[in-house]
């Protein structure tokens, strides 16, 4: 199967919740009902996610698309989850970025045996960075045309 064939498309994308780039084919075409839905998902109304959308390439020509997998690790804070870790690679296995990300409130639960995390790791450790940062990162080197494989892990 290609990968092509396995991206999520723009009704997949509404049922299962997920947020929704406004670059996404259809995003554009659908009612004003779909509309107020895509605004209404939380990574666009919570403020502590300060939702950064990335952009087309510079040269969609030139750009040669790539496919990225992304896993963040959180930790709970007086508002809200809040990345405390961030990794990502690219399809050749190429470790593209893997930090730690001071939390800009104060911390409720480090969630350490999920994430790994403590308040060393994420408050005295050199090379911090901040979300402000990971998201600048994350916009200069990955494109609208670029393709994210995700995972979501659900307990039923």
């Amino acid at each position: 199967m290609w990968i092509n064939q396995m991206v999520l498309k723009y009704d997949e994308l509404k049922a299962r919740k997920i947020p929704i780039h406004r670059s996404t084919p259809g995003f554009r075409t659908q009612t004003p009902e779909a509309r107020q839905f895509i605004a209404s998902q939380p990574a666009y109304t919570t403020e502590i996610n300060e939702w950064v959308e990335t952009i087309p390439p510079a040269n969609p020509r030139q750009h040669r698309k790539g496919i990225y997998s992304i896993d963040c690790e959180t930790v709970w804070t007086t508002t809200g989850t809040q990345v405390g870790s961030i990794t990502i690679i690219d399809w050749r296995n190429y470790e593209v970025l893997n930090v730690k990300v001071r939390p800009s409130s104060r911390v409720l639960n480090y969630n350490g045996m999920v994430s790994g995390l403590d308040g060393k790791q994420l408050f005295q450790a050199p090379g911090l960075w901040t979300q402000g940062q990971v998201q600048a990162f994350i916009v200069d080197k990955i494109k609208t045309t670029d393709i994210i494989v995700g995972m979501q892990l659900k307990m039923i």
